[in-house]
């Protein structure tokens, strides 16, 4: 297995302390991540760390490693000393759809499709995506 490959959660591999990586990712769960469609799955990347970008097939599996990979970056940080980013707030606002019966049943057939857990982070997915590419 190749340097690059390994599995930074298992506590044999992981080139941190304790107390370093438990921080880190609790820092790294708090940042809010966009997940990409891509041909052949996902791209996510985080608000708070633009940089750290990976590729996975669906958007719970881009989720995961997203979420590892800020952990490493974070904890990178932390044992350099220096201060990782803060986090964007959480999700705290509703935004209220009204559609029809059938517009929800496409909708949710479409979202588990591509491999959302739900209708309401696909629907944020598309949206966020669409404003993304408009402002860019």
């Amino acid at each position: 297995m190749s340097k690059g490959s390994r599995n930074i959660s298992r506590k044999s591999d992981r080139p941190f302390g304790k107390a370093i990586w438990d921080q880190a990712r609790r820092i790294a769960l708090q940042y809010r991540v966009i997940l990409e469609r891509e041909p052949g799955g996902f791209l996510a990347r985080a608000i708070e760390m633009p940089n750290v970008i990976v590729h996975g097939s669906s958007p719970n599996q881009c989720e995961k490693k997203a979420r590892e990979a800020l952990g490493f970056a974070v904890a990178t940080l932390i044992d350099q000393g220096r201060a990782p980013p803060l986090a964007v707030k959480k999700r705290v606002a509703q935004v209220n759809v009204r559609l029809t019966a059938e517009e929800k049943l496409f909708l949710e057939e479409t979202a588990r499709r591509e491999g959302f857990k739900g209708l309401s982070d696909f629907i944020r997915h598309l949206a966020l995506a669409h404003t993304m590419k408009r402002t860019a």
